[in-house]
């Protein structure tokens, strides 16, 4: 298995088998109670749609050769290095989590777990949000997607040993649970699971076990949010949220932005527009006032984030259909050939698989991932550390190549 079939399952399972299950063997089920206030025609241009965006994109793929550079990839061994420089990186990210962590509680007071046990599903729903608001973001997705999965990656595949994994397990599973969502621990697994296929090359059923877990993350927050009391709800909730959550908006997007698009500036990042003095609220928060307007009223709605179509056809209409998956292509394209082209190492095996999961995330999140976003941030952080090394090596190296061309 490698990084590229798990993008395939994800754009299998989440995009593209919903639909036509819905209309084989659900008529009555969850996913036409989500498009009631449209009709077969916006469902199914949007689901043509998505279709010829994945297919734009797994096609060039193939074509550009990707395939075989990614497996080549797997196949090599990581550079070598010494254990105990392992665990001075391992304790370098863990102590990150802590400080995280510990920068969380002050500016929320307590672990959010506490202020939610015993709530209703609409509380509960209010109360994340309201947790969301008082924390910085930047702060708990460093902690979490980059310390985090940094020490679980060393802990687990290189250090290999129960005490350094089992503190560094805890410590994820505190910080994961601030924001009182149902992805974020299945997401820090699933790009855990990036990086090991970036590592080496497992068998399918050595990934059972990893899927196993994001369903285990999934259901303890389901749980703990109230909505449900049983396993057999459960596993009704997980199918439904899988096959039908991220493309049940997306035929909104077309009913509602077909006469008129949305700007450029709603699809950058807040601190982006903020430089031009210009805030324009996005397409998927104005999808889920339309969807769920009595939950956007209550404060208990969040995004309609959806396949990555939606967003471009909300700013350039069917022009941006036509010309986003081949932009979303090119970033894969980009991505891969430049990974594969480094040494195997540790930070770049993690950098490799971190942006490429982002890049994945961004399928179901939204055509805003692609134009600027914290992947193309830490993608040009990463560069710049790149070029200040080969910079600080060849100094060095003129260096002792005058000490050797100085000597008698």
């Amino acid at each position: 298995m490698n990084p590229w079939q798990l993008i395939c399952l994800k754009a299998f399972f989440l995009g593209l088998a919903g639909v036509p299950f819905a209309y084989l063997f659900d008529r009555n089920g969850y996913f036409f109670y989500m498009t009631r206030n449209v009709t077969t025609e916006y469902i199914l241009q949007a689901y043509l749609w998505t279709v010829y965006g994945f297919l734009v994109i797994f096609l060039s793929y193939y074509f550009l050769g990707l395939n075989k550079r990614l497996i080549y990839y797997q196949s090599l061994d990581l550079e070598p290095m010494l254990k105990n420089n392992y665990i001075v990186l391992w304790a370098f990210s863990f102590v990150g989590i802590l400080t995280c962590i510990v920068v969380l509680l002050i500016q929320v007071g307590t672990h959010p777990i506490f202020l939610s046990l015993n709530l209703d599903p609409t509380n509960y729903a209010i109360k994340r949000i309201e947790v969301a608001s008082k924390f910085n973001a930047n702060i708990y997705n460093l902690g979490l997607k980059v310390f985090g999965v940094f020490a679980l990656i060393t802990s687990l595949f290189v250090i290999k040993k129960f005490l350094f994994s089992f503190i560094t397990i805890i410590s994820v599973v505190v910080l994961a649970t601030f924001s009182l969502a149902k992805s974020p621990m299945a997401d820090t697994l699933l790009m855990i699971t990036f990086i090991y296929l970036l590592m080496y090359r497992p068998k399918w059923l050595q990934m059972i076990p990893l899927m196993f877990l994001m369903v285990l993350a999934i259901g303890a927050m389901y749980f703990l949010s109230g909505g449900l009391n049983n396993i057999s709800n459960f596993l009704g909730a997980l199918s439904n949220r899988v096959l039908y959550g991220q493309f049940a908006d997306l035929p909104y997007y077309f009913l509602m932005f077909q006469d008129e698009c949305v700007t450029l500036s709603s699809i950058l990042p807040p601190y982006i527009q903020s430089l031009f003095g210009d805030y324009s609220i996005n397409a998927a928060r104005m999808v889920i006032e339309l969807t769920d307007p009595q939950a956007f009223l209550m404060g208990a709605a969040g995004v309609a984030n959806t396949v990555f179509i939606g967003e471009a056809y909300a700013w350039a209409g069917i022009l941006g259909v036509l010309i986003a998956p081949f932009w979303v292509a090119f970033h894969f394209l980009i991505l891969i050939i430049f990974f594969t082209c480094l040494k195997k190492t540790i930070y770049n095996v993690f950098f490799f698989g971190y942006l490429l999961c982002r890049l994945s995330d961004g399928l179901f999140g939204g055509f805003s991932y692609y134009i600027f976003s914290g992947i193309h941030i830490v993608w040009g952080g990463f560069i710049y550390l790149l070029l200040l090394k080969f910079f600080i090596d060849g100094i060095g190296g003129s260096k002792k190549l005058k000490e050797i061309e100085d000597r008698p």
